[in-house]
């Protein structure tokens, strides 16, 4: 789905796991307080350049916009030196490697990454609606059963092929 985002010109950006603090001062960095194993800046978001779809996996190309805070290039699997990058495959894609621009593979953007973030730029439409969803718990302590009500209820009617994406906030 994020490959066919790309594909469409929307721009795609993933976020790390973290506490999302304020950096003090001069924005300089603690990396014991603010960087991961991987060398990845915590609560931090990174622009997806490309995905790359190779022997039923995928490669993702991220920079950061930060540029050269922390060099994660030398973690990934991925790296610049690593012999995963065949001759052949450095042909294919031509990778790119700096301080800012990185490669990973579909498995640790998983791990390192919790969220995706997308911004679609053509014929979109927006629209907000109030609502409400209360969690309710068993009262019985035997069980972990929960539901959630509302009092709203929304019917959406579509006259034409499309793709939608719900949000619930």
């Amino acid at each position: 789905m994020m490959r066919k985002y790309l594909l469409k010109g929307y721009l795609l950006s993933g976020s790390t796991f973290g506490e999302e603090d304020m950096v003090e001062g001069d924005f300089v960095i603690n990396k014991k307080r603010h960087v991961d194993q991987m060398g990845l800046l915590r609560a931090h978001s990174y622009t997806i350049l490309r995905i790359e779809e190779i022997d039923g996996g995928f490669l993702i190309n991220l920079r950061n916009p930060w540029s050269s805070i922390s060099r994660i290039n030398q973690s990934s699997a991925w790296n610049e030196k690593s012999p995963l990058w065949t001759p052949k495959l450095k042909l294919i894609l031509q990778p790119h490697f700096d301080e800012s621009n990185f490669w990973l593979s579909h498995t640790e953007f998983i791990q390192y990454f919790r969220s995706i973030n997308l911004c679609m730029l053509d014929n979109f439409h927006e629209i907000r609606l109030r609502g409400k969803f209360i969690r309710i718990e068993e009262l019985d302590d035997q069980s972990d059963n929960s539901m959630v009500l509302s009092r709203w209820h929304y019917k959406i009617e579509i006259k034409q092929p499309t793709h939608l994406v719900i949000g619930l906030h």
